[in-house]
């Protein structure tokens, strides 16, 4: 899919009020090489990150060939996490 596209869609996501979705704060939205793209976001529940994700979805079927949603912590909690007894 060509970044024009996507950047298009975008923009229109963008003035119809779609992107971004209430409820989350996107931390950092990086595009990589290839097509692939990675979103670090703080969201107040998982339903919003599946709104944010169907969003894309609906504006252009296809875009994902796959989409992983990872929690994260930062590696001194989980540290101090994977330590307990």
């Amino acid at each position: 899919m060509k970044p024009s596209v996507i950047g298009k869609v975008a923009a229109e996501l963008i003035e119809k009020e779609k992107l971004p979705s209430k409820g989350y704060e996107t931390l950092q939205w990086l595009v990589c090489p290839g097509g692939f793209g990675v979103s670090i976001i703080e969201a107040e529940s998982e339903a919003i990150v599946f709104d944010v994700y169907s969003v894309w979805a609906n504006a252009m079927p296809g875009l994902f060939e796959s989409y992983n949603v990872m929690p994260a912590v930062e590696a001194s909690e989980a540290i101090s996490i994977a330590m307990k007894d």
